[in-house]
């Protein structure tokens, strides 16, 4: 369910720009700005594919039913995937600037927010004291000091 949730929301970019699916609007000219935009969008995927794959891609998402994942990424963040792919549509925000990508950047804060509540509640349930003791350590998303 979470892959198309995410493929749904990553191709509703498409509602926000000129070009239609799957070609992108011309790039801005000024070349420092595509840069940053390619230097946080691969820091993005980086950070969703190397968490993503490192807890697991079963049937059940990356659930390990038998452990609760705190090593890797998920010392950083504890929620690492959600990071990345918000770094991903930060960058596009960056690229193709205007107030409809706020708005969608915006329901996505939204719908992760939900999703981490949802998450967190199962998390607190399974792994109890285990969890409470990690949720003190590490951030929901990312600790910059």
């Amino acid at each position: 369910m979470e892959i198309i949730v995410f493929a749904i929301h990553a191709n509703m970019f498409y509602l926000f720009i000129e070009s239609k699916w799957p070609y992108l609007p011309q790039l801005p000219e000024n070349l420092i700005i595509r840069l940053i935009s390619i230097f946080i969008f691969g820091v993005g995927i980086t950070v969703l594919l190397i968490s993503w794959f490192d807890l697991g891609t079963n049937q059940s998402l990356g659930i390990d039913k038998n452990k609760l994942k705190t090593d890797g990424l998920y010392k950083y963040s504890r929620n690492p995937q959600l990071v990345g792919y918000g770094l991903m549509l930060f960058s596009f925000a960056f690229l193709f600037f205007s107030w409809l990508i706020i708005i969608w950047i915006i329901i996505y804060l939204i719908a992760s927010y939900f999703m981490i509540i949802s998450e967190e509640e199962f998390l607190e349930t399974k792994y109890q004291q285990e969890y409470k003791a990690y949720c003190e350590k590490v951030p929901r998303g990312i600790k910059i000091f």
